[in-house]
């Protein structure tokens, strides 16, 4: 299966037609899907603007939110139930987090993880 970008992705990051395709809704999500969230509302703005001029630090939450958000990870034990979708979500670093969304969201996901894939 495809292999798990491990970088952070920036705030406006857009899809390459070359590596990645999108998901209209989490309804077509399957378990083994590398995949990143469409929507840039979650995702944290990796170089927020400063008081005056430059950026400023992220504090903790936000650095905590971009490492669930701003990373490609691969659906695992996904659970979808009505307009609610929710899957153990694994990162290049072996890391793991619960996610939650509602299925009209759309997703981003690597043409290299399309293999292979079971529900």
């Amino acid at each position: 299966m495809g292999d798990i970008p491990a970088e952070l992705v920036p705030n406006y990051y857009e899809m390459d037609p070359g590596t990645d395709d999108l998901l209209f809704s989490g309804e077509a999500l399957m378990n083994g899907m590398v995949v990143l969230q469409a929507y840039m509302d979650r995702r944290v703005d990796l170089k927020p603007p400063g008081k005056w001029f430059g950026s400023r630090k992220l504090t903790k939450v936000e650095l905590f939110q971009a490492r669930i958000e701003n990373r490609w990870c691969r659906v695992t034990d996904l659970s979808i139930v009505g307009h609610h979708l929710q899957f153990l979500a694994i990162y290049a670093d072996g890391t793991k987090y619960v996610r939650s969304y509602n299925t009209l969201r759309p997703w981003l996901v690597k043409l290299s993880s399309l293999e292979d894939l079971t529900r």
